[in-house]
């Protein structure tokens, strides 16, 4: 399992509105009711998190996104309204990382699942 590079600041979670996805499957059957199935005990959490990065910064998280895209990694996450609090997660990228050049560096943006 990889662990988020100390060279790249932890993400910022804004708005606080995690999605919960449900662990479950519908099996139809040519008759009769269909049969629920549950797929895991944990409900995994969708969150948008967001990142202020330099140049160097940048380069260091497109290197980590690249290689550790569809595996599981430990990072911190800071919430809103927490100054310099970090919560410690386990996530993976879900979607693909949009990123915008500002004047001072780039803006990334992702969408992370978050193991609860």
């Amino acid at each position: 399992m990889a662990t988020w590079p100390a060279t790249i600041p932890h993400p910022l979670v804004e708005p606080y509105a995690p999605k919960l996805s449900l662990p479950a499957a519908r099996q139809d059957f040519r008759t009769g009711y269909a049969a629920p199935r549950r797929l895991a005990t944990v409900l995994p959490q969708s969150l948008v998190a967001s990142w202020a990065l330099s140049r160097d910064q940048a380069r260091d998280f497109v290197l980590f996104a690249r290689d550790h895209a569809d595996e599981w990694f430990e990072l911190s996450l800071r919430m809103p309204g927490e100054a310099d609090a970090t919560t410690p997660a386990l996530a993976r990228f879900t979607s693909s990382v949009s990123m915008t050049a500002v004047p001072d560096g780039w803006r990334c943006r992702a969408e992370l699942e978050v193991a609860a």
